[in-house]
């Protein structure tokens, strides 16, 4: 029964995979691309870019009982804990990692037959509240 839904899974993944091709998207999605017609080649990379990004995350984390149960169960019956209570230390903190991000990015692109050269440049200001300070 086992080796059935396993083939049975692996036929409609098969299956699923035979619908994808390639480029099924258009150029409109990409940043930088434009729809000049060019009587040569139909598309154009050609011309500048300019464009923003703004994210942000709010995750946190709370370690700081994570080991006293562990601990608790490994010194059990032992002077050490039952004088310093040594399972109830906090041995790791809590943590934030809320924050936002910003910056931008601008380009240009060049175009000569099925090549295309760019340059861009972006920016992220520094922020205090990034990881890895």
């Amino acid at each position: 029964m086992r080796r059935m839904r396993w083939l049975l899974c692996g036929l409609a993944f098969i299956g699923a995979a035979q619908q994808a091709s390639a480029a099924d998207l258009g150029d409109a999605f990409l940043r930088g691309s434009s729809t000049v017609i060019n009587t040569n080649s139909g598309v154009t990379w050609d011309g500048a870019y300019v464009g923003a990004h703004f994210g942000g995350a709010a995750s946190g984390t709370d370690f700081s009982g994570a080991t006293r149960s562990l601990v608790a169960f490994l010194l059990r019956n032992t002077t050490i804990e039952n004088e310093n209570h040594v399972s109830d230390w906090t041995t790791l903190s809590k943590g934030d990692t809320t924050g936002t991000s910003y910056g931008g990015f601008t380009g240009y692109n060049m175009q000569w037959d099925q090549a295309v050269v760019g340059i861009e440049a972006s920016y992220k200001p520094h922020q205090p509240d990034d990881v890895g300070q």
